[in-house]
């Protein structure tokens, strides 16, 4: 099989999945424009670039951080190119994510008080009836620290193994008082839905809580630390480096696999199922420019309520200070957690519902840099679009060796 039948094969499937069954008719066009500036940009620039250049030091690699997404395997942005054979590398990531949402504060029914009482359903009922309304609610205001472990390895110069051990923390922490800040700089009123009403809560609290109409799916409020969550092997096969004209493949595949006998806290960072994802990477260079593009699926085990798969896009664009360190900035998408429920005309609470179930968007600004052997990446997530299913804020920083 050639590369186009081999690029043509991983894309296919995998482009169809991205126009998902639940988003407007609005939402898909803005994937086919999507795709069309993503084939313009790698056909419609002038050659004359080496095939090996078509690697960089690669995408910022940070994971979606959201809490009811934390137990399942999702996409991590990462390079075309692999290890050559027979080097390793060994790598430290730290995550700080700040989350709050809180579906019920359009009807102002959970506040500060509330909440010190301890959330009950009826909380998140409909205002004007008292009865459940249809779909997923949410009050989340966590505080996470993802620690993560990594080793690659190189079997072949286009084959690399890797093994993630990640470990986690959901705490109250001290991050709201920056995240309310940070509004108020850009404009955003913090006793508003874009604000998330954070106004109306205490700060620098844990409480984690998932409401599927009538029963909570989740329901926490005792903080925990560095709680082991499912280990994730990782395939990647670079398939071609491109040419001056057309830009490098690599296909990814990942398997996690589940802990079992859980405790309490595991349960909210580990799925205690298989998961499993394919992925497909593109790079291509524009001069001191490297820009990535990956598309993919993750095909989640017993989700119980939630979602069976996520569906993932990301495109990162590169600028090199050097051929050792570039600003990295780039955008990532990915399809909710929540299922498809509620409903876009009705009352406030019933749009929020829907509004769950919408694709969360994300962007992300970082540097990274290598010193010798030494792999430095730091950088920050910021969500956009927010519909209420996805954190507010990430800071994250990694240090890894080359061996």
């Amino acid at each position: 099989m050639g590369v186009v039948q081999l690029l043509i094969y991983f894309i296919d499937p995998v482009v169809w999945q991205l126009q998902f069954d639940d988003i407007s008719e609005s939402m898909q066009t803005k994937h086919r424009l999507f795709m069309l500036v993503t084939c313009l940009l790698w056909w419609g620039t002038p050659g004359g670039v080496l095939a090996a250049e078509n690697f960089g030091l690669g995408p910022l690699e940070i994971r979606d951080q959201f809490p009811v997404t934390m137990p399942f395997l999702s996409m991590t942005p990462e390079n075309t190119q692999t290890l050559k054979a027979g080097e390793f590398f060994f790598s430290y990531q730290l995550a700080v994510a700040n989350t709050f949402l809180n579906s019920a504060g359009a009807a102002d029914q959970v506040d500060a008080d509330t909440v010190e009482r301890g959330l009950v359903p009826a909380d998140f009922f409909s205002e004007k009836t008292g009865l459940p309304v249809s779909g997923f609610h949410n009050y989340i205001d966590v505080e996470s620290y993802r620690h993560l472990i990594k080793l690659k390895m190189g079997f072949t110069d286009f084959l690399e193994f890797g093994i993630e051990f990640p470990f986690v923390s959901f705490v109250g922490g001290s991050l709201d008082i920056g995240s309310e800040a940070v509004h108020n700089l850009v404009g955003i009123d913090n006793d508003s839905a874009a604000g998330a009403y954070r106004t109306r809560s205490d700060r620098n609290r844990y409480d984690f809580y998932v409401l599927k109409e009538d029963t909570f799916v989740i329901s926490a409020d005792e903080p925990f630390e560095n709680e082991a969550s499912d280990v994730v092997f990782n395939i990647k096969w670079n398939l071609w480096e491109g040419s001056d004209l057309l830009p490098a493949v690599t296909a990814k595949f990942s398997y996690k696999s589940p802990i079992e006998n859980r405790n309490d806290n595991q349960r909210l960072v580990s799925s205690g199922e298989v998961d499993f994802g394919s992925y497909l990477l593109l790079s291509k260079r524009y001069g001191d420019w490297i820009v990535y593009l990956g598309l993919g699926s993750s095909n989640l085990g017993e989700s119980g309520e939630f979602s069976s798969s996520l569906r993932h896009r990301f495109m990162a664009f590169e600028f090199q200070l050097s051929s050792d360190d570039a600003w990295v900035f780039q955008a990532v998408s990915q399809s909710s957690i929540y299922r498809t429920s509620g409903s876009l005309i009705g009352s406030d609470q019933q749009v929020e519902s829907a509004a769950l179930s919408r694709v969360t968007d994300l962007a992300v600004i970082g540097y990274k840099s290598w010193f010798g052997d030494w792999l430095i990446e730091t950088g920050f997530v910021e969500d956009f679009n927010q519909f209420g299913n996805q954190t507010d804020i990430v800071l994250f920083f990694e240090i890894g060796q080359r061996w």
